[in-house]
């Protein structure tokens, strides 16, 4: 049997980074949680390939949004995508500091 679970990127995240596995792993936890504790390892290697794939594709240090859809056979999972992925890029630096205190 075979069965899908989307998620929805919607924060920009480094997918090379722990934030993307993380993010990933909070939202299939979310959706199926067998899937976390059954096939650990699969699923580590599955996200870890999909943010080094993606890496080499549009650059380092480069955040993106999107769809991850993430098929599973018999809740064993088989294959992950990225799809509909928006690249953000840094528009520019403020260099001055900007200071913030309590007034007792």
């Amino acid at each position: 049997m075979s069965e899908t679970i989307e998620i929805e990127v919607i924060r920009p995240v480094n997918p090379a980074g722990v934030s993307f596995i993380k993010y990933l792993w909070g939202a299939i936890g979310a959706r199926n949680r067998t899937v976390l504790q059954e096939y650990r390892r699969e699923l580590t290697r599955l996200i870890q390939r999909l943010g080094f794939t993606l890496e080499e594709k549009i650059g380092s240090n480069k955040l993106i949004t999107g769809t991850v859809v993430l098929e599973l056979n018999n809740g064993k999972p088989v294959k992950i995508t990225a799809k509909d992925l928006r690249i953000w890029q840094e528009t520019g630096s403020f260099p001055e500091a900007i200071t913030v205190e309590l007034k007792e």
